[in-house]
């Protein structure tokens, strides 16, 4: 971000809602993933703690499926450069892949806002051959990023109009998909164990309790749509067991590292949060959920 300015939130809720209208057309084969997503929560489901304040994140990240079809004669690429956004490979994977970020930054450098893509992934990073997955062609042009358990992201969803998320503006609406909330806990859990840097594993956590929070009054809902995608085999048996074993290892108790790392990063927002008290929501949370 060396040069940059850094952004607040509303500059990247308008990348948000920028992005969306672009790739209108695309509206059904597309979700809203990431860090951005726990706000639309607080619009959907009934708490107190709507204007609780939320982690923050400058990317905005959208899954869609391993293949993409053509929508309008436009492709998702074109959609995006029509917006104003500009593609700037990242090397992390081999072929590099493209993240957008829009014009108005300097192109010389990485802008603190970005847009990125990503879809599932079945396997590790290399085939049986020694190819490598962890990129594919989901359209003519268009590589992704590809990642385990994106799948759970698409298997589930709600729409949400973006407009809702700030009503002292009038908009027109603007519906896009969020995964489900027992989809979206079920994800952070299961990418939580896979990443290489220890800030993501640990937001990863923060983000389940924030969700926790949030969706307080429908949590029978959630342990509801868990249980019914593991009696449908929706998913693989071993992700769910794999689920519970990582808030078994993460959320024993209060001294445990979960509820520790959510009262640290609470803090570094000005939300005050106890070990304690992370770990009793957290604690009440799984058992509601089935996931204890």
């Amino acid at each position: 971000m060396a040069g940059q300015k850094i952004p607040g939130i509303q500059e990247v809720l308008d990348d948000l809602k920028r992005s969306a209208r672009a790739l209108d057309a695309y509206s059904e084969d597309i979700v809203l993933a990431g860090g951005l997503v726990p706000l639309c929560y607080r619009k959907i489901y009934v708490s107190e703690l709507e204007d609780h304040k939320s982690l923050f994140t400058f990317d905005v990240d959208w899954a869609v499926p391993n293949k993409v079809p053509l929508k309008e004669g436009q492709s998702v690429v074109e959609s995006i450069r029509s917006a104003g956004y500009q593609e700037v490979l990242s090397h992390l994977v081999v072929p590099p892949v493209a993240k957008y970020q829009h014009e108005r930054f300097d192109p010389e450098n990485p802008a603190p806002v970005y847009l990125e893509f990503i879809t599932d992934r079945a396997g590790g990073p290399r085939s049986r051959t020694g190819n490598d997955q962890s990129s594919m062609n989901v359209q003519s042009g268009f590589r992704v990023v590809a990642l385990p358990y994106v799948r759970i992201l698409l298997g589930g969803t709600l729409d949400f109009d973006l407009a809702e998320l700030d009503k002292t503006v009038i908009e027109e609406p603007l519906q896009v998909q969020v995964p489900h909330p027992a989809n979206y806990v079920l994800h952070k859990l299961l990418v939580s164990e896979k990443r290489a840097k220890r800030e993501k594993h640990d937001k990863d956590l923060a983000y389940v309790y924030d969700v926790a929070l949030v969706t307080q009054n429908d949590w029978g809902a959630i342990g509801k749509r868990l249980k019914e995608n593991e009696v449908t085999k929706k998913y693989p048996a071993k992700w769910l067991k794999d689920a519970r074993r990582i808030v078994s290892n993460h959320f024993r108790d209060e001294t445990s590292d979960g509820p520790i790392v959510i009262s640290r990063i609470y803090r570094s927002i000005a939300v005050p949060v106890s070990e304690s008290g992370a770990y009793r929501v957290m604690a009440d949370f799984f058992q509601k959920i089935g996931l204890e």
